[in-house]
């Protein structure tokens, strides 16, 4: 089989371009290895570049704020809080892979916050910082990260084989970050002060829009990605002014390649990983030019974002009657399991999950105007006061302001296995002009609402006619809004805003409870609700230092794996926001560097050592 034209052996290859994988190739190129990102999509970004961006990562805050304590306390308590979330037994099954967790996470972030070649911009929470979503021994708050916004124009043509953001959570195309900015959109016309620092940033954007055709301001999982690929053009460029160097000092240049030290290339699908001798040594890859081989003298690092459109392995870690019905997922429809089957295809272990197989979220399906269906994860609606989720019976489900994991989770729980899982949200007037419903946004008259999304959201003068026309029991949804009007205070149903996570995702501006507000304004209005889900957790099984397992337990030779494609560092469980994407920066830098450190990574640069120093993996001793 041909080569690539122009890219030869390289050292390592990435399959994705999600924050896993250029993390990993990122830091591998650092560390002196030649690797190519191979991404199937036309665009890269993978579902990182969808995402809200944040990631956990327990005591870097505290690192920053006092060198002394080096994140140790923080960390220790967040330690003490996974115990609590995942259990005794299965906190001690993790326990390896949670520690490195930990102990890196300060690393991973000085090395990407201190490369020479575009450092990434680190910065914390701008709003009320996010609680841990259980309050458990060890939550805390203000644990999440994020790049800042990122300059598209760095990027140059670049910027346009980006994955562009949902338009659903961008409206016209204008990235708007969470957290302060996202509030002061919300609150647009409640506050002075929202207004005044809103109207400048629709202002920029639509200059942007005129100049250029889009909004070049990168923001949340965007704005990482961006930087990311950034940090990898620089390395070219740099690459690339070295050879000019040495052709002028009249030393030999290299034959002519598509690029020196790390090359991202889109529309490769890799179809089959190639081995000598039980080794990992490259890749089949079917490109627009036809099948082609790439050969890898350190190895392969699977990152291809798991499994949640392969409805068949799905499938088979449910045992609910969500089997028929589906999971309709918010993760690009390119993540379908690739990476997990080129594992498996060279003896990987599929680990099962210790506890859910996906991070669920409740979602509502929404028809574009160009006839393409968006998946809408709910994050922000469902907390807020004055609305409620009820099923078939006309009676409420579940604690509506619990975490977007724990919400589905205990709808799962809750509905007898035979049967379908049905919900609706269910609102008022004044809830839908203050903060919009699923993917209708906040401040649309109602006149827009029925041009633009009359087929996505029900709408009736009474709550009787609402039931029937979603098909819920009308004597019941009328009791069960009567009683939820009652409760001005206090949630004696489910107790909701009973937790800080919960009030965090209340209304600030109400009070006593942020959580709890009537559904008496008509005309009324509903959304229906699916159980979704916005990534997989089950994977193959790793050790701390990402490389992948067979099924005796034994690390295979060149094959690394991180992100979603490694089972989930918590093994199922889903203790915080942010905590998947941190996971993936963490281990895909542990998965670069382990390619840099190995045999291999080591005789491919032609070094004794490695030329970075690098964290050695830890084990913490503290129970």
């Amino acid at each position: 089989m041909a080569p690539i034209t122009g890219v030869g052996d390289v050292d390592l290859v990435v399959v994705g371009s999600g924050a896993a994988g250029l993390a990993a190739a990122v830091t591998a190129t650092h560390g002196g290895l030649r690797v190519v990102v191979l991404e199937k999509h036309t665009h890269v970004g993978g579902t990182t570049a969808w995402s809200g961006g944040w990631m956990w990562l327990p005591g870097v805050g505290a690192c920053a704020a006092d060198p002394r304590d080096k994140g140790q306390s923080e960390a220790s308590a967040a330690r003490s809080y996974l115990r609590c979330v995942l259990g005794e037994g299965d906190f001690e099954k993790q326990r390896s892979k949670i520690d490195r967790y930990l102990n890196e996470a300060p690393n991973m972030v000085r090395f990407f916050s201190s490369m020479p070649s575009g450092p990434l911009a680190f910065e914390p929470e701008d709003s009320t910082p996010m609680p841990d979503f259980h309050p458990c021994d060890g939550a805390g708050a203000g644990r999440l990260l994020r790049v800042a916004a990122f300059d598209g124009f760095q990027l140059g043509p670049a910027l346009e084989r980006l994955r562009r953001p949902l338009p659903e959570f961008a409206p016209f195309g204008m990235g708007i970050q969470s957290g302060r900015e996202q509030n002061r959109f919300l609150n647009i016309f409640r506050s002075p002060q929202a207004f005044c620092a809103v109207v400048p940033q629709v202002i920029r954007f639509s200059w942007n829009l005129l100049l250029y055709g889009r909004d070049v301001r990168l923001v949340n999982g965007n704005a990482l990605v961006g930087a990311m690929v950034h940090a990898a053009l620089e390395i070219e460029r740099q690459a690339c002014k070295t050879d000019a160097a040495l052709m002028g000092a009249g030393v030999a240049a290299e034959p002519a390649r598509m690029f020196r030290r790390i090359g991202i290339m889109t529309s490769h699908v890799v179809c089959k990983l190639e081995a000598e001798h039980g080794r990992i040594t490259g890749v089949m890859v079917q490109t627009p030019e036809g099948l082609r081989t790439v050969r890898a003298r350190v190895g392969v690092v699977l990152a291809a974002g798991g499994f949640p459109h392969d409805a068949e392995r799905l499938r088979a870690y449910l045992d609910h009657a969500i089997t028929g019905q589906g999971i309709c997922s918010a993760a690009p429809v390119q993540n379908s399991g690739d990476g997990l089957n080129l594992g498996e295809g060279k003896g990987a272990l599929v680990h099962p999950p210790l506890s859910a197989p996906a991070a669920w979220a409740p979602v509502s399906l929404y028809r574009r105007r160009d006839g393409s269906t968006a998946v809408y994860p709910h994050f922000l609606d469902r907390a807020k006061p004055g609305v409620i989720a009820v099923g078939r019976s006309g009676r409420r489900l579940f604690n509506e302001a619990l975490s977007y994991h724990d919400v589905v989770s205990e709808w799962m729980r809750k509905t007898p296995a035979s049967k379908r899982l049905d919900a609706w949200l269910v609102c008022d007037r004044r809830f839908l002009w203050r903060y919009g419903l699923g993917a209708v946004p906040p401040f649309f008259t109602l006149r827009c609402v029925a041009s633009k999304y009359g087929q996505y959201v029900q709408r009736a003068a009474t709550l009787a006619e609402l039931a029937r026309s979603i098909g819920v029991d009308e004597r019941e949804l009328a009791g069960t809004v009567a009683q939820y009007n009652l409760d001005d205070k206090h949630d004696h149903a489910f107790g909701r805003g009973g937790t800080p996570y919960e009030r965090w995702g209340g209304d600030p501006l109400i009070s006593p409870n942020p959580c709890i507000g009537p559904i008496m304004r008509p005309p009324f209005f509903a959304v229906r609700l699916h159980p979704g889900s916005l990534g997989t957790l089950a994977g193959m099984a790793t050790d701390e230092n990402a490389r992948v397992l067979d099924t005796n337990g034994a690390a295979i030779p060149g094959l690394y794996a991180c992100g979603n494609d490694m089972a989930a560092v918590m093994g199922g469980h889903y203790p915080a926001n942010g905590v998947t994407l941190g996971a993936a920066m963490v281990f895909g830098h542990i998965a670069g560097q382990t390619a840099v450190d190995s045999p291999e990574g080591r005789t491919a640069r032609g070094a004794a050592q490695p030329p970075h120093e690098f964290s050695t993996p830890q084990r913490d001793s503290s129970p």
